[in-house]
């Protein structure tokens, strides 16, 4: 295996006007998220690697994110038998032949075996590892972040920028600062991860970065994202 692709938190908590994220900060913060859900969706259609797909699911503790403050809107994200938030966003179609990694914090190191698997997969010809989903400002971040420091520099470690979003007001700069998206991405790139945009054009699918033709034989590594 050359590639893996993980996508962080595809789950109602953080995707759906019923979740967790929604309920505690206001509709308003989905809206990029939406947007990206969208685009991930639609990408996931059309990767040409379906068996090199890793999904990424988080299983917390009540009260986990509030400081044990349980009457909290967003106390009970993603606990285990709160449907409204452990449901998966994307269609039934987008999880054919996918593997499924279960978190416990907020980076996917804190899943069992995670970061031991991918060692195992560096040394066995790994030379990329992709990150999508949600947050990028938390759980992706961390994430990235804990594959940059866990893998050899060989390994390169990339985010799809068009295929991960923040809470909306997350892209509001305040007076003098950068926004915390911004910095999260700054913080990612000056760690030695690629920040890889998406590809834009009139005869480019915006999502893939490829023609229909093109997307069925584009390696998907470090030119642009299939």
């Amino acid at each position: 295996m050359e590639r893996l692709l993980l996508i962080i938190d595809p789950q109602h908590a953080f995707c759906r006007l019923k979740g967790s994220l929604a309920k505690a900060f206001g509709h308003g913060e989905l809206a990029v998220i939406a947007e990206r859900v969208r685009a991930l969706e639609s990408f996931l259609q059309g990767y040409p690697y379906p068996n090199e797909v890793v999904l990424v699911r988080s299983e917390y503790s009540p009260g986990q994110f509030t400081g044990g403050d349980l009457g909290h809107p967003f106390s009970r994200v993603c606990v285990p038998g709160n449907a409204a938030d452990c449901e998966w966003c994307l269609s039934a179609s987008a999880f054919a032949r996918k593997r499924v990694v279960t978190k416990f914090e907020e980076s996917a190191a804190s899943a069992p075996g995670f970061l031991e698997g991918m060692q195992a997969l560096a040394g066995g010809g790994l030379s990329q590892v992709l990150v999508a989903g949600f947050l990028t400002t938390s759980c992706v971040l961390k994430t990235a972040l804990d594959l940059r420091s866990a893998l050899p520099k060989s390994v390169e470690v990339g985010l799809l920028e068009g295929l991960t979003a923040s809470r909306a007001s997350s892209y509001v700069a305040s007076a003098g600062n950068v926004s915390r998206h911004e910095a999260a991405l700054r913080k990612m790139q000056s760690a030695g991860i690629r920040i890889i945009p998406p590809v834009r054009g009139d005869t480019r699918d915006v999502r893939h970065g490829h023609s229909p033709q093109a997307r069925r034989t584009c390696p998907y590594r470090k030119e642009s994202i299939c």
